[in-house]
């Protein structure tokens, strides 16, 4: 599963020999390296003559669409590891969520759809008024230009009556 073959590990399971030069690998959908965490370790080499690693902590905040990376030098302590992933999760809520219980979830998801719920609602409310407004408008309209039409249509009979009254004399 790993890319070292039978390369030495670090306690945190990170490998010591870094990937090929340039590899930068994008959040996998599956661990490449065995690791005891939930989360996938990736190796990333910026410079090919320094050991770099990244730790990849999907990012909750996003839809788990994104990922947190954090990168380390080789030399730093397994506890700084550690503490390193540990302040990751809590800053990402992956911890939090955990925490979580089910009633707590389905309390969240309620109060989550209610709040959609009313924002549709307000909406097509606006909607409504918005085309009642423009009916009402387009009524106005309407009625203005029969009114329009009435009095021209009173002009041209009027006007015809004195063009046949004026022949007539």
């Amino acid at each position: 599963l790993s890319n070292f073959d039978s390369a030495p590990t670090s306690p945190v399971n990170l490998p010591i020999e870094p990937s090929p030069p340039g590899h930068h690998p994008l959040p996998p959908s599956s661990p490449s390296v065995a690791s005891p965490y939930s989360f996938p370790l990736e190796t990333f080499v910026a410079n090919p003559h320094a050991h770099h690693y990244a730790i990849m902590l999907p990012d909750d905040s996003y839809g788990g669409r994104y990922y947190i990376i954090l990168e380390f030098q080789a030399s730093i302590s397994v506890e700084e590891i550690v503490k390193l992933v540990v302040s990751a999760m809590k800053n990402s809520g992956l911890a939090e969520a955990e925490k979580e219980s089910p009633e707590e979830i389905l309390r969240r998801k309620r109060q989550q759809n209610n709040e959609a719920a009313a924002r549709y609602r307000k909406r097509q409310r606006e909607a409504k008024n918005l085309a009642e407004g423009e009916l009402e408008q387009l009524i106005r309209r309407n009625e203005n230009l029969r009114q329009t039409v009435e009095r021209m249509q009173t002009e041209i009979a009027e006007l015809k009556r004195a063009v046949l009254a004026g022949r007539g004399s």
